[in-house]
């Protein structure tokens, strides 16, 4: 007789020898056990059981999974025989619901921390003047000694001339300078608008719980120990308690682990960092938002090395409250503010960050960011450093590209980037082109363009025969201009050359480089880029002299150094521009609804595309023990009626988790590939293979991941997506795997509607199979 018991987790009953408990919708998805899955598990949303449940149990976790797809309930409360059995009942695959859509997500325990629905963005952004601009400031554990850190504030604040009141907080004096001190934050003559907390983690929730009490709105946490670093659960629970009085009392937290922030406009220096102290004074519309105080302060001081004034700088730390996207999101309502600064080691709302980001795009305002834990190693930094944990690389790059973020690699980028967009900004362009008196030089010049994703264009016909009048016949009137070295003692050949390029529009950015030409003729440059208004970048692999630098600066001639970095830089706008642009234009493509999905269905058909997709249950994908399915990657032909080798249409299809690596042993696309050319059903070279799959990202929920069948690189973004944001997504896979470059639009057409009826959460993961 067969005997069943009572689990803590559920039903079982086999005539297997171990008993096994059944996985119920409260407990985690083990996805090596062989499981059946319909929508709802702890990790990809569905309600999951044991291939060893009992029928009953089936049945009941199948009418639940019915439940939370808002399908109709079938006929019989019994699962189907098929179920019974271990195997996935034969539903076809019905679009979602239309009130579900990409816009709203849901929670999706198991997964980090439950994202909400994205916030409406007709909401305003969080009110931030209290904390930029406050009228009182508490600084509490002020001391009157300047080397400690907390005397470091007090003596910034006496000397910088902030016109607000300041208060002390130390029960051990009763005057710092001239700032009055009071024993404690209930002891201060009124609730001030922010309070500094520079004291011992042991001591600080004194004063956080008494603010907190008094009605403060905002505080600035210096202090650490809330989680990072070695704190382990100690400091996990002081970070919780923190969170916990910042819900009950509304007040909102700047750190902790933060080095503090200035606002130079108001003359409100809130920091110990020393780097402050060599602030020049210039204001220039820049902001900085930083995670780390080190590498803020290293981004502020190539600043003010190269001219370009900063307005406000803020340390985040580990973000208790307020985080990256709130003060992008201030500062879009700032009209004075043109470039926001980010360095980032993750976000903390992703779709929130998303939303701020594309509101700067749509106002004209640069974001540039700077990020780390691109990899394993770093991620531990990241980690013991603010308590975050990036998602992959690849995740942000895409996402930042389609949000038009300038994502720079290195400092050395991000100062680059800064002098091109403060000194010739809105006037740059893809069209590179190069003037100079070395023909090696130009070569590897050439080079750096290309590799930079820019343009190089040959230069017309015409304009090539007014340059051929003015450089002599062993320099080279193409695109690069080889002025040749005879231009050091002939000034006429670059005035000659200039006269020619002033009437052609053929090109967006000039490149001279070498300072034979600079040091000689820098007063004709300036004079050529003021007349024509021309773009012009003056980069000589070396330092000019400091007279020359500030004199083609203030004629609005970017002066960089090295032209890889300068180049690099340049392509980075670029993209970043084009994305820009897009969504600018006002054409309904780049809309950023989900419904704008395959809106050119007419206009763009898509190939003979075989689609198979796991774990959504095929009809023919059975239930196996666990040994078995556990790494396995199943191939097979792609088919219309079935599984078999006699029914190949056209391509082959890989069934695969997506969070899956495979095996060395198992057998890769191109030996399939191969097969079916030894077979005589594919023509060597015919096919063109993109891999597709929805993901649910730790950081920004849904996103689409493309890749080649022969590259690993992945291409990434965010759901919902445009036709226009598919389109630059085959673009940039294109630019990684030439052969799709005649597929563009095909892959373009086979992807919009797959993603239209495959919701996040389900980690779908599909072989696009297109023949030419």
């Amino acid at each position: 007789m067969r005997r069943r018991t009572r689990t803590s987790r559920g039903w079982t009953g086999s005539t297997w020898r171990k008993w096994r408990p059944v996985a119920t919708a409260g407990s985690r998805c083990r996805r090596s056990a062989p499981t059946i899955c319909w929508h709802g598990c702890l990790r990809c949303e569905r309600p999951f059981i044991s291939s060893w449940a009992s029928s009953s149990t089936i049945a009941r976790t199948w009418m639940r999974s019915r439940r939370m797809r808002k399908e109709p309930p079938p006929k019989s409360s019994r699962a189907p025989a098929s179920a019974s059995r271990g195997v996935m009942p034969r539903t076809s695959r019905a679009a979602p619901s239309s009130s579900w859509s990409y816009e709203r997500r849901t929670r999706l325990p198991g997964r980090g921390e439950a994202r909400d629905c994205p916030p409406d963005s007709s909401a305003a952004p969080m009110n931030l003047q209290s904390l930029l601009e406050p009228r009182s400031v508490a600084v509490v554990g002020a001391s009157a000694e300047p080397n400690k850190l907390s005397g470091m504030i007090v003596g910034f604040l006496a000397a910088s001339g902030y016109a607000g009141r300041v208060y002390a907080v130390n029960p051990r004096y009763d005057r710092i300078g001239e700032v009055a001190c009071y024993p404690s934050v209930a002891a201060l003559p009124e609730t001030v608008d922010l309070l500094v907390c520079a004291v011992p983690v042991a001591v600080a929730f004194e004063a956080i719980e008494s603010a907190a009490r008094r009605g403060v709105p905002f505080c600035l946490l210096m202090t650490g120990g809330f989680g990072e670093g070695r704190t382990g659960a100690e400091g996990e629970a002081r970070r919780q308690r923190l969170l916990a009085i910042c819900e009950r009392t509304g007040m909102h937290v700047v750190g902790p682990n933060t080095v503090g922030m200035v606002n130079f406009r108001a003359r409100l220096p809130l920091t110990f960092a020393d780097w402050y102290a060599r602030d020049t004074g210039k204001r220039g519309g820049v902001a900085i938002v930083t995670h780390s105080g080190s590498v803020g302060g290293l981004i502020f001081s190539a600043l003010q090395r190269d001219g370009i004034g900063v307005d406000y700088w803020l340390g985040l730390g580990n973000e208790a409250t307020l985080e990256t996207a709130d003060f992008i999101a201030h500062f879009n309502d700032d009209p004075t503010i043109h470039t926001v600064i980010c360095y980032l080691e993750g976000v903390r709302s992703g779709r929130k960050f998303m939303q701020a980001a594309d509101e700067a795009r749509r106002r004209g305002k640069n974001i540039v960011a700077l990020r780390a834990g691109g990899h394993p190693q770093s991620a531990r930094s990241t980690r013991s450093h603010t308590g975050k944990i990036p998602a992959a690389f690849e995740v942000y790059a895409g996402v930042f590209r389609q949000l038009g973020v300038i994502d720079v690699a290195s400092l050395a980028e991000l100062s680059y980037a800064m002098v091109l967009l403060t000194s010739v900004g809105a006037r740059l362009g893809p069209r590179v082109g190069i003037i100079s008196a070395s023909g090696g030089a130009c070569s590897l010049l050439a080079d750096h363009v290309v590799d930079a994703g820019l343009e190089l264009p040959e230069l017309p016909p015409a304009l090539q025969e007014a340059l051929d009048r003015a450089i002599p016949e062993y320099g080279s009137s193409l695109n690069p201009v080889d002025l040749s070295a005879d231009v050091v003692s002939r000034a006429g050949i670059l005035h000659g050359a200039l006269a020619a390029l002033r009437e052609d529009d053929s090109i967006d950015v000039w490149l001279v480089f070498g300072r034979p030409i600079v040091d000689r003729y820098y007063r004709v440059l300036i004079d050529f880029a003021q007349t024509t208004g021309k773009t012009m970048i003056v980069c000589c692999g070396v330092p000019l002299e400091p007279a020359v630098h500030v004199k083609l600066r203030e004629a609005g001639i970017a002066v960089l150094d090295d032209p890889q970095l300068c180049l690099r830089a340049l392509g980075r706008i670029q993209r970043a521009a084009i994305e820009s642009r897009m969504e600018c234009s006002g054409t309904e493509n780049h809309t950023p609804c989900r419904a704008r999905i395959g809106m050119q269905a007419d206009a763009v058909r898509p190939a003979r595309t075989m689609v198979r997709e796991f774990p959504a249950s095929p009809p023919a994908l059975r239930a196996t023990p666990p040994r078995e399915r556990r790494g396995k990657t199943r191939t097979f032909p792609s088919c219309q009626g079935g599984a078999g080798r006699d029914n190949v249409a056209d391509g082959v299809v890989t069934l695969r988790r997506a969070d899956y690596t495979p095996s060395p042993r198992e057998p890769r696309w191109s030996e399939a590939e191969e097969e079916l050319q030894r077979a005589g059903q594919r023509k060597p070279g015919s096919t063109r293979s993109v891999h597709a799959a929805i993901e649910d990202d730790r950081d920004f929920g849904p996103v689409l991941a493309l890749s080649s069948g022969v590259v690993g690189r992945r291409v990434v973004r965010a759901l919902p997506a445009s036709t226009d944001d598919l389109r630059d997504a085959a673009q940039e896979l294109a630019a990684i795997d030439s052969r799709l470059c005649g597929s563009l639009e095909r892959i373009v057409g086979s992807l919009h509607d797959w993603i239209e009826s495959n919701p996040p959460g389900t980690e779908a993961c599909v072989d696009l199979a297109l023949t030419p």
